[in-house]
């Protein structure tokens, strides 16, 4: 059981405030404002200066194309406002449900899916600037080039470029979400300190990307790096705003270190700094702060600064308007600037995967070496936490450990070779990173309407559903490379019914490969009947009839190891083919079977459901909430991990796969696939290193014997033909020298 919290005294909170550098700087004057930020603050000083009626009348300024919509939501606002001030059993949550309408903007995709043009276009003269001269010389180009939405009611519509995955939602959000502690906090884990915001905003990411809390603070959401905080306190008979300050202190604190911690990898002066927004508002009162982190290397010092920087009631016409316009200008900011300092920072600091190869292509710079990847370590309480619980709750919190494995050795950077930088990457297929992941399904009552993918989805995963105690459950976690621990004796518990299913993929913004095993428990409750009368028979699979039919625990591991040990000549050609596969434990067949999406009927978008960023989503037929995820990086040989049978081929089979022969294939990038990954890659199906008259030989063999692969299955262009022969031009005259 985990020591009580020490609870705080009455004035404890603030002084632990300005102990750990916490200073609310209030409206100060402009001169006193952060430099690197006093573009965004001039912005929000610009927008309290404005009102209403200059705004709806100056056309020359403010154009026409958004007043209609911004009159319309003002009015819908106030008439919300009103109705709320008049209600005399009005409360906190009352208030905070006019946050949809207020950050509708951060909710909803910034392009159309159809034309993939602008779905809503804000003020210039409110738009944000980086702080680097080439990346808003790159930012106006960008801007100039895009065009409003104007396809409602057309057929047949041109698709505008998008090359910076905007076609999907930007943005994500957690309503009541727990903040984790940083690392170094280590004190403030046994203290109650409030540390759940009622609302915060960060970027949404690719479903592949890797989670890791360091950039996903926001414990059991996938919301990268928050930058936004909202905090409400119902209007009559409040503490006051110096109270809201106080209780989302530490939650900025800890955002604004998140980002520090990633910024800092960057040394340039025109980096972007740390900068978390901050509404906090009382009833229909609300201010906006401006939070700044600054870090004293030679003393050690955190320092953490809030600005006052406005005010307003959105009773009035005034104050509506300019929250609308502040959300906007913060939009504009997190989508434009934000979002792609971040996401560079993070695309350079993942490349040290790209050290496992011998002559990676890309500068590594920001390369974080293997020893210090982070890799979880599940204990038997995060397998009972999968127990079935009456009011769905789910503790998803879990902590970090450092990796010691001796079998990860990343290549001399000495050998990296800048010939081969402009033409792709070369990685060994038996560079894998393992993932482990754990959810909970909860199954809906099916509106008439609701969705036939997702019925589909529900009931595929039931009937592939077994019946297991956690214990062993646990012993099958083991079996996965991104576990370490050791069983653990337990007392035994209630099974559970669970689900497996599998998928090897390639990483959208690099080559690595990517296996991952995911564990669904459908929180169904099973009769008493069942579980008291077959106490020891299991796992097993529940019949038509409902009786229990066992099901060996040794077939259960071999089809774990199956999936953990694919062998070498084949891990990158699945990975390529995004194989996506679930553990079939039906009675017609002798033991369980990996059995392929499409061949158990499962619908196409089903791991993209399981890859949604919220912790917890209702999907209409069925919920999911997000457990606990574990990530592992190795350069893997099934011989040297432990199974009942170590082999080393794997019984995964793939009806209609390309077949393969040699030591090494040469795969090229689809259109669909993030630009920031080279073009082509040659993956080296071997357990050792080889030096460039090797690599030479082994991108020779793959074009002459035809290992030639593309991920949209379509042939070689003629650019993408010159420009291996290029690559082996510049290895052979590297090998010359």
């Amino acid at each position: 059981m985990p020591p009580k919290k020490k609870s705080l005294e009455k004035g404890a909170l603030r002084l632990l405030i300005r102990e750990y550098g916490i200073e609310f700087e209030g409206p100060v004057p402009r001169r006193k404002w952060p430099p690197k930020l006093r573009h965004s603050f001039e912005i929000v000083w610009k927008i309290d200066a404005l009102r209403y009626e200059e705004y709806m009348n100056d056309h020359q300024t403010y154009p026409k194309h958004n007043k209609p919509f911004l009159q319309e939501r003002i009015k819908t606002i106030r008439r919300q406002v009103y109705k709320l001030l008049d209600d005399a059993n009005i409360n906190e949550s009352t208030w905070r449900d006019l946050e949809p309408l207020l950050f509708e903007k951060l909710h909803q995709p910034v392009i159309c899916e159809r034309c993939h043009n602008e779905l809503w276009q804000g003020i210039e003269t409110f738009e944000a600037n980086a702080l680097s001269s080439t990346m808003n010389d790159r930012l106006a180009a960008k801007r100039i080039r895009r065009r409003i939405c104007s396809c409602a009611g057309k057929r047949n519509i041109p698709q505008a470029e998008v090359n910076d995955e905007e076609k999907y939602f930007v943005f994500q959000n957690a309503r009541d979400g727990v903040i984790s502690h940083d690392p170094e906090d280590y004190d403030l884990r046994n203290v109650s300190i409030p540390m759940t915001p009622d609302r915060v905003y960060g970027l949404d990411v690719a479903p592949q990307t890797e989670p890791h809390p360091d950039i996903f603070p926001v414990v059991g959401n996938s919301i990268l790096l928050p930058f936004l905080v909202v905090e409400a306190k119902r209007g009559e008979n409040v503490p006051g705003f110096r109270s809201i300050q106080c209780q989302s202190a530490f939650p900025i604190r800890r955002l604004l270190k998140a980002q520090h911690s990633l910024f800092s990898k960057d040394s340039s002066t025109d980096q972007e700094t740390p900068l978390v927004w901050f509404f906090g508002y009382q009833g229909d009162q609300w201010r906006l702060h401006g939070c700044t982190y600054e870090y004293d290397e030679n003393q050690g010092n955190h320092k953490v600064r809030i600005y006052d920087l406005w005010q307003g009631s959105i009773q009035s016409q005034d104050g509506a308007l300019q929250l609308l316009l502040l959300v906007d200008y913060i939009r504009s900011w997190a989508r434009d600037v934000y979002r792609l300092a971040v996401m560079g920072l993070i695309t350079h600091s993942i490349e040290w995967a790209r050290a496992f190869s011998p002559a990676s292509s890309h500068d590594l710079r920001y390369s974080v070496p293997p020893s210090s990847i982070a890799s979880t370590e599940p204990t038997m309480d995060s397998v009972n936490s999968m127990q079935i619980d009456q009011d769905h709750e789910t503790d998803m919190v879990y902590s970090l450990h450092d990796s010691d494995d001796d079998e990860e050795s990343p290549v001399d950077q000495d050998r990296l070779s800048p010939l081969h930088t402009e033409f792709g990457d070369i990685y060994y297929s038996n560079c894998v990173c393992f993932q482990l992941r754990t959810f909970k399904m909860w199954k809906e009552v099916c509106h008439p309407a609701c969705n036939r993918q997702r019925r589909a989805t529900y009931d595929v995963l039931f009937r592939s559903s077994f019946l297991i105690y956690p214990q062993q459950l646990y012993s099958l976690f083991l079996l996965w490379p991104s576990i370490d621990s050791p069983t653990k004796e337990v007392m035994l518990s209630k099974p559970i019914r669970v689900t497996i299913f599998f998928q090897t993929y390639m990483n959208h913004t690099t080559w690595q490969i990517v296996r991952s095993i995911n564990f669904v428990q459908m929180m169904t409750k099973d009769p008493d009947s069942i579980v008291t009368a077959n106490s020891s028979r299991f796992p097993g699979v529940v019949d038509n009839l409902g009786y229990l039919e066992p099901i060996n625990m040794d077939d259960l591991r071999k089809a774990i190891v199956d999936a953990r040990d694919i062998h070498i000549s084949e891990s990158a050609l699945l990975a390529l083919r995004d194989v996506r596969m679930i553990l079939s434990v039906r009675q017609d067949f002798e033991r369980p079977m990996w059995t392929s999406f499409e061949d158990a009927a499962m619908p196409p978008n089903t791991s993209d459901i399981f890859s949604n960023s919220a912790g917890i989503t209702n999907f209409g037929a069925f919920s999911i909430v997000n457990g606990s995820s574990y990530v592992k990086f190795l350069r893997f040989s099934p011989a040297t991990c432990e199974s009942p049978s170590p082999s080393a081929m794997s019984s995964i089979t793939v009806p209609g796969l390309e077949s393969m022969n040699g030591n090494s294939m040469l795969v090229s990038r689809s259109s669909s696939r993030s630009k920031e990954c080279p073009e082509l890659c040659l993956f080296i199906h071997s357990n050792r290193n080889y030096d460039e008259r090797e690599i030479y030989q082994f991108l020779r063999d793959a074009v002459e014997q035809k290992n030639v692969f593309s991920e949209d299955m379509r042939p070689l262009s003629a650019s993408q033909r010159e420009k291996i022969h290029n690559w082996a031009k510049a290895l052979q005259d590297k090998v010359r020298l």
